[in-house]
């Protein structure tokens, strides 16, 4: 049979297939032998892949992974990664390089570090499909961290007390600098000298810090094996005590019980002939110890025993560390040559005594250095300034080299003659390539951190300042330091630097402060400073982290204006209160002589002409009542597409022909739970508001929606929860509103219209009202180009709407009962007691509290009802009302006030709106309430 040939396009096709299942086979390789722990997780969060590295992160095998939610794995992350996995996925943007910090189940109680950065994976429709997360464990460089920076400042602690051991020849007082030493560079409350007594039986304290007064001097510790110090004594090695209530090699002695120690450490001071005593350094705290905190407490007391060797042997200039061992200590005559070398400076050079003393300090510089004269002139310079550090290259014997930093001193006698130089060398490069990993932290960090010179010049930037500032680092580094600040600062930075350098008067080194930055688009932010100081290579070197707090200053700012209106809020309440009392009476003693006089009467005209005005004069009460949260709401669940549709009709002809009315309604709203007639105030308030700025015509829009808040977004909006919100939006096309008159928007009486044209009350009413059904307010506009007024009120299960009854035109109803009327104000008082009398009711009076309650002690007869004032001197309705109820059960109360949070009256059971009168009242109203609450069942 002929044989069959594959065609070209299949061959293609089959190598193609071939080649993606290759790609994808070293793909797949790579991501389970990757050092960094790496997942996939789908759009609800399940693992859908996890290499081996994260699977040991998690403390699981990759298979258990599969299926489970991240939460499920890591349930005590959860709170803080999955906000970054929703954000993800609702933005479809990356996160890289988030700081992640917890305990996982493969090492409970260790905290760990962790770099995660989340990626979108979307399909071809670009849909966030997938999550791929990258984790990179940083535990063990945040410790080098910590560890360079304990480090860094135990040496210079060790070369300090050193020279001052130089210096001195009072053994006194290198005790107590010791011991002062210690305890600051450890951070321990507790430092101690012991010297060994004559008789070797105990151990006396000769110097400390933190001991209670009189014992320095006078306490003593047995120099036996039950104790710390007997026994890092007689073993003569480091001791590191963990938690003294558990240790079992030695019990601790009453001087550390009595102070409360749980842990410490101790290294013999030794001596020629026998030991001098002991070095110790105790905390309250529970801590570890490390090998560095070991040698330098051992560097500590190496420095005491030589200075006590030397003072022995009387030689002022015997190598006083000969024993220390982490670092090179040697001394030079005048002319550079190496008189001395100790056992530190033989471990890291490799050169015995014998080899290098009588030799030129050159030896140990690189060649080239060594030729250009830099040995020579690194002594020049300590001569001349007495002290001199920095950081260079040297040569070990063996010819290798390690980066090495020197601190040089000038030893001169009483007569300021120069005898020589003492060196002191510390081998680095392990600590170079350590600060090389805490650069990168520096790049990672979300903050700026930049470092210049003494000149201003950005020597480092951290790569945050690309997202502040908008510079690359690379484009900064070299660059003034003043390209990220505004006038007048950019200008006065050189001379700030140069006061500081010859005053040592610094305003912002050391502190947090406040400071502008200017970014490359040539914009401003608000940033956070710390600045501090540095010396390094002889040269003095400034680094400042800097924080944007953009975001905090937009909070700060609403808080202020929150708490300003919050304060109008409370005077507009109490003034709307105390005119409501005059107003009561105004009305009803007006609407008694309207009703008294006949029809033909002449003053019938001016009487109605005041009760108008008293309508109108409670209008205004009633919206600084709105304004202030005062005012009683009546509540339902109710649709809000179904108030605007019933508005829209009234808003038609309020705004005019010139001026298009649009609604877009969702008609998926979620219902929401207000107060019908106030949500139809603030829809007609807008409207009017929004009318006025467009006096040419325009288009009025009026739209609904449904949306979902999470964390971030409400932290836009002080005091707003996360949550489900409705959403109505009331925009215009008109001339807008200046950024100056913004912030006054809300304030009552605040009006930008002609005299006669507003109260100012509309906008103050809509926030009142808007604040007391539990939602907030935004506003965006611009000058020329509209207004967009946006409400956000909370979303409720869909619930039928319940209707309130309109009883206005009912007929008011006479009774016959007793009613205690208390009430401080007599007007208002004497004019209930009359409208009640008229309605054939039989009235008692008391003008507070304790009035009332003698009143109830004292009446034979029932009492029916109390009407009460609610904010009374002393003793207010509410409290008036507690006492009185178990002493006449059947007794039915009413309370009455200009204005009152709905929760004082809640005390009574029911709904707040049915046992309660809103002043200013009027006949019909005050009798009513009285009959429907006495007709109302206990």
């Amino acid at each position: 049979m002929p044989r069959s040939h594959s065609s070209p396009s299949q061959k293609v096709s089959r190598r193609a297939g071939q080649g993606a299942e290759e790609t994808l086979a070293r793909f797949q390789t790579l991501i389970q032998h990757s050092p960094a722990g790496i997942a996939f997780v789908d759009a609800k969060f399940r693992y859908r892949h996890v290499n081996q590295m994260l699977a040991e992160i998690n403390g699981y095998p990759p298979e258990y992974h599969i299926g489970r939610t991240v939460e499920e794995i890591v349930p005590h992350l959860w709170q803080t990664i999955g906000p970054l996995y929703r954000r993800v996925r609702e933005t479809g943007a990356a996160l890289t390089n988030v700081e992640v910090s917890g305990e996982v189940p493969s090492s409970p109680g260790e905290k760990r570090h962790w770099l995660v950065s989340y990626y979108p994976v979307r399909d071809s429709g670009k849909t966030v499909f997938d999550i791929g997360v990258m984790v990179v464990d940083i535990t063990e460089r945040k410790r080098a961290e910590e560890a360079l920076k304990s480090r860094l400042r135990q040496q210079r602690a060790v070369a300090d007390l050193g020279l001052f051991a130089l210096r001195t020849t009072e053994f006194e007082k290198l005790l107590h600098r010791a011991v002062e030493t210690v305890s600051q560079a450890l951070d321990h409350e507790f430092c101690k000298v012991l010297e060994l007594r004559p008789d070797g039986q105990a151990l006396l304290l000769r110097a400390g810090v933190g001991w209670n007064d009189g014992l320095v001097g006078t306490a003593v510790v047995p120099a036996e094996l039950d104790s710390q110090a007997g026994f890092t004594l007689l073993t003569d090695q480091p001791v590191i005590v963990a938690d003294l209530s558990t240790e079992s090699r030695f019990t601790g002695p009453a001087l550390l019980r009595d102070h409360g120690v749980v842990c410490g450490m101790s290294v013999v001071i030794s001596g020629s002939v026998r030991p001098f005593g002991v070095l110790g350094a105790h905390t309250r705290r529970r801590r570890d110890y490390s090998k560095d905190d070991v040698f330098f407490l051992q560097s500590v007391a190496n420095i005491l025993a030589e200075f006590i060797e030397r003072r022995r042997m009387d030689s002022r200039y015997r190598l006083l560390v000969q024993s220390v061992q982490d670092y090179s200590i040697f001394m030079l005559d005048p002319a550079g040559i190496i008189t001395t070398w100790n056992s530190g400076a033989e471990l890291i050079t490799g050169y015995r005594a014998e080899e290098i003393i009588g030799r030129s300090v050159a030896t140990l510089y690189p060649a080239n250095d060594a030729a250009a004269g830099s040995p020579l002139r690194d002594l020049q310079q300590a001569a001349e300034q007495g002290r001199m550090e920095h950081e260079g290259w040297r040569i070990r014997k063996d010819g290798t080299r390690f980066l090495a930093r020197l601190t040089t001193f000038a030893l001169r006698d009483d007569a300021d003659q120069l005898l020589g130089f003492s060196r002191i060398v510390r081998d680095i490069t392990s600590q170079r390539r350590e600060e090389e990993s805490l650069r990168s932290s520096v790049d990672h960090s979300v903050d700026a951190i930049i470092t210049i010179d003494e000149h201003g010049i950005i020597q480092a930037c951290g790569r945050a300042a690309q997202k502040i500032f908008g510079y690359a680092p690379a484009e900064l580094i070299g660059r003034p330091v003043n390209v990220l600040m505004p006038e007048p600062w950019r200008s006065e930075h050189a001379v700030y630097l140069a006061n500081y350098f010859r005053t040592g008067i610094a305003k912002i080194i050391g502190n947090v402060r406040e400071v502008t930055g200017l970014r490359r688009d040539g914009s401003t932010v608000p940033l956070e400073a710390v600045i501090t100081e540095f010396s390094l290579a002889g040269g003095r070197f400034f680094t400042g982290i800097l924080r944007d707090v953009t975001e905090r200053k937009k909070l700060q700012e609403q808080l202020w204006q929150s708490q300003k209106m919050e304060a109008i809020g409370q005077l507009a309440g109490g003034v709307a209160h105390d005119f409501n009392n005059l107003l009561t009476v105004i009305a009803c003693y007006s609407e008694m002589v309207l009703v008294s006089l006949p029809a033909n009467d002449p003053h019938r005209a001016l009487i109605a002409e005041v009760v108008k005005a008293g309508n109108r004069a409670s209008s205004l009460t009633s919206q600084l009542l709105a304004f202030s949260r005062k005012q009683i709401l009546a509540p339902k669940v109710l649709n809000l597409n179904d108030v605007v549709a019933n508005s829209e009709k009234m808003l038609r002809r309020m705004i005019g022909e010139h001026v298009s009315l649009v609604t877009d309604c969702d008609p998926a709203l979620k219902p929401v739970r207000v107060d019908r007639s106030q949500i139809e105030l603030v829809i007609m308030n807008l409207a009017v508001n929004a009318r006025d700025a467009m006096q040419q015509g325009g288009t009025l829009t009026l739209k609904t929606c449904n949306c979902r808040l999470d964390n971030e977004q409400c932290q836009q909006h002080l005091g707003c929860k996360p949550g489900d919100y409705v959403v109505l939006t009331v925009t215009d096309t008109g001339c807008g509103i200046a950024p100056e008159t913004k912030v006054h928007i809300f304030e009552p009486f605040f009006t930008t219209k002609e005299v006669g044209k507003g109260t100012g009350l509309g906008l103050a009413t809509v926030y009142g009202i808007v604040k007391q059904s539990e939602g907030f307010l935004a506003v965006d506009s611009s000058v020329g180009l509209g207004t967009t007024f946006t409400v956000f009120l909370p979303a409720v299960l869909e619930v039928s709407p319940t209707l309130h009854l309109d009883h206005e035109d009912q007929a008011v109803r006479r009774g016959s009962e007793t009613v205690l009327i208390v009430e401080d104000e007599d007007v208002v008082r004497k004019l209930a007691r009359h409208i009640l009398e008229l309605h054939g009711y039989q009235v008692l009076e008391a003008t507070n509290g304790p009035e009332a309650l003698n009143i109830v002690e004292t009446s034979v007869g029932p009492i029916d009802l109390m009407i009460t004032d609610v904010v009374m001197p002393g003793m207010s309705g509410q409290q008036l009302a507690e006492i009185v109820l178990p002493r006449r059960p059947k007794l039915k109360v009413l309370y009455m006030s200009g204005y009152l949070d709905v929760a004082i009256v809640r005390g009574g059971g029911g709904d707040a709106t049915d046992i309660f009168l809103q002043k200013p009242f009027s006949t019909p109203s005050l009798t009513r309430k009285v009959r429907d609450v006495l007709d109302c069942p206990l």
